[in-house]
């Protein structure tokens, strides 16, 4: 995977999660209004989720450089069948746990991202379906918690895609000036990368 587009990855990322974090302007991030729901939290998940699929899709091709997933087309794979690449390379990615600034509070957010016996997706993947195929009946979905959900499981997955890809060979933050480092709401230090990384990903 070329660099520059792993930066781009991570600069939109970047963006989202300030989106997310300025939310919190309006609908105080609390555990107690995990619940509340909102036009805006609507469009956060189905940004981070889409963006989710793109990175998974290239997670998997890094895994296995035979896998079929194409960047040609519009439909080129699923959650489900990434599934089997990705666990089966990192079982662990389910028990990756990131902590929130703005609720102080950690979350699995992959939990029950299950490939076998039977596949199970988690819960705010199923919400993010639902928010995308029929809004008008599950708009309550479109919540504080699924937002926060999702974002932090792009997270990881850009994470899990950058050691995949490099290693210990580059680390943006040092080696690339157009690398977005500031990050809201996730408990960073000043290496990003080096904390995450190479300490606290369960299966490296």
């Amino acid at each position: 995977m070329d660099k520059r587009d792993y930066i781009n990855y991570w600069n939109y990322f970047i963006f989202i999660d300030k989106d997310l974090f300025n939310t919190n302007r309006y609908i105080q991030h609390s555990e107690k209004n995990l619940m509340a729901y909102s036009s805006e939290f609507a469009r956060i998940i189905l940004v981070a989720c889409a963006e989710i699929d793109t990175i998974c899709r290239l997670l998997c091709k890094e895994i296995d450089n035979t896998c079929d997933f194409s960047d040609d087309s519009t439909r080129s794979g699923d959650i489900r069948q990434y599934s089997g690449i990705i666990l089966s390379r990192y079982p662990k990615l389910t028990t990756t746990e990131v902590e929130l600034t703005t609720l102080q509070i950690k979350k699995k957010s992959w939990k029950g991202w299950e490939n076998k016996p039977t596949y199970q997706s988690p819960q705010w993947w199923k919400d993010y379906q639902m928010i995308k195929h029929y809004r008008h009946l599950n708009f309550e979905k479109a919540n504080l918690e699924n937002a926060l959900l999702s974002v932090s499981s792009l997270f990881i997955l850009l994470l899990y895609l950058h050691k995949t890809a490099y290693g210990f060979t580059f680390n943006p933050e040092l080696n690339e000036p157009k690398c977005m480092m500031s990050l809201s709401l996730f408990d960073m230090d000043d290496r990003v990368l080096d904390k995450y990384e190479y300490e606290s990903l369960p299966d490296f």
